[in-house]
């Protein structure tokens, strides 16, 4: 894609260089106005597409019954299809992989995790007690503690305010 220059980014230099870079992988729309919009939620269907852009992952063909809350039509489309066929997400109980909906803290280290997985990467393994200086760790499901202290055993993800995995 043509390189953007997004007039709302100056005060993020930190992350200056992974936008442009996920920016010219095509993990990103369009930009209206020049605009980035930082502090803007992140769907679904967005993070399928930023996660499939930056592993390289290749577009999958849908299967006979795709997912039933999304259509040919809708612009992550291909996103959530590659995603649900590579196992980056799982479809609910009635079938919709709901593109649209905001994705959690959870959700985005649930998808990283499924993506270094599929790439043959792991991230270095953690005692799942390290997420006890989380206020809420209690919270965390024992099946995604390990994934979970990964991250944050790395300090890929850190606290919210009051110390909370939120």
């Amino acid at each position: 894609p043509a390189k953007v220059s997004y007039k709302d980014i100056a005060q993020y230099q930190l992350a200056y260089d992974s936008i442009y870079t996920l920016q010219g992988l095509g993990a990103f729309e369009d930009a209206p106005n020049g605009l980035f919009n930082p502090q803007s939620v992140v769907t679904r269907g967005q993070l399928a597409r930023m996660i499939i852009k930056s592993f390289n992952i290749p577009y999958q063909s849908p299967d006979i019954l795709p997912p039933a809350d999304i259509t040919p039509y809708h612009p992550y489309y291909k996103d959530m299809i590659t995603a649900v066929k590579t196992g980056l997400l799982h479809p609910d109980v009635n079938g919709n992989v709901s593109p649209d909906k905001v994705v959690t803290r959870r959700e985005v280290l649930i998808m990283l995790n499924s993506a270094l997985g599929y790439a043959g990467l792991s991230l270095n393994q953690y005692e799942t007690n390290i997420l006890e200086r989380f206020s809420d760790y209690y919270l965390t499901a024992p099946e995604e503690a390990n994934i979970i202290a990964s991250f944050a055993g790395d300090n890929i993800i850190t606290g919210k305010s009051g110390q909370q995995l939120s």
